[in-house]
């Protein structure tokens, strides 16, 4: 999102008609520890490594501040809210941050119905328009050649599902979900993820046989079902049909 001169990565923002909400969320696994002196955190992975990182917290932090200045820019009289969300229940905090809340997805909407919503709510048109307001600013992310950057060639990428918090190959337990045995993690729609990995680091087309020798899909039947299903547009017909995704 462009904010003036300069921008701002913002996960998501909830506007409601009391107050505008982000939401960064992080992947992580294993246990997670808060330090409110160094504002580092750290991850003990299930193996028993230990990991550091720079705080979400920070993030989320300045995320807040960006969007507060941008809304006073912009006389739009919104509190701002923030929260760290984690997607997985396994995912356990040791020391858990004191300013920015740290919730699990499943407790959002419980979460979000205790904040506090004081004086008159925005009316729908004027939210609409702040709504409109934020898009007009958003820019997308300026597309990198990765191979030409880091030098790598298809056959060295990893293939098949891999898991978020880990990299390693999930095994497929039903059309959208996927599993990590390293990390007991669920991997959601996972096929689609990899493919956005595909048209990332590759090429923005893919043919059947790239998509199923990728996947690791048994057949050309199961790369067009997945392919299509997935609503791809497609040209060319029979095993010179190219997907890409619009």
């Amino acid at each position: 999102m462009q904010l003036s001169e300069r921008f701002c990565q913002i996960d998501t923002v909830v506007l409601t008609p009391h107050f505008a909400m982000i939401l960064e969320v992080k992947n992580y696994s294993g246990t997670l520890s808060f330090d409110e002196d160094s504002l580092h955190m750290t991850q003990r992975t299930r193996d028993g490594k230990f990991l550091g990182f720079n705080s979400p917290v920070t993030q989320a932090w300045n995320a807040r501040e960006e969007l507060l200045d941008l809304f006073r820019r912009l006389s739009v009289s919104l509190p701002v809210y923030t929260a760290v969300v984690l997607p997985y229940s396994s995912t356990l905090i040791e020391r858990a941050p004191k300013e920015i809340p740290v919730i699990y997805g499943y407790s959002l909407n419980r979460f979000l119905s205790t904040l506090p919503r004081t004086g008159r709510p925005m009316p729908p048109e004027e939210l609409a328009r702040v709504g409109q307001l934020l898009i007009d600013r958003h820019t997308p992310f300026p597309k990198t050649d990765y191979s030409h950057v880091y030098k790598y060639e298809l056959k060295e990428l990893k293939t098949g599902v891999l898991c978020d918090a880990c990299g390693s190959p999930c095994m497929r337990q039903s059309e959208r979900t996927h599993f990590c045995v390293r990390c007991q993690l669920v991997v959601l729609d996972g096929y689609s993820r990899a493919l956005d990995d595909w048209f990332e680091f590759v090429t923005p087309e893919i043919s059947n046989r790239q998509c199923r020798e990728f996947l690791g899909l048994k057949d050309k039947y199961a790369a067009r079902y997945l392919l299509q299903k997935l609503c791809y547009a497609s040209r060319g017909a029979s095993v010179q049909r190219i997907y890409w995704k619009e």
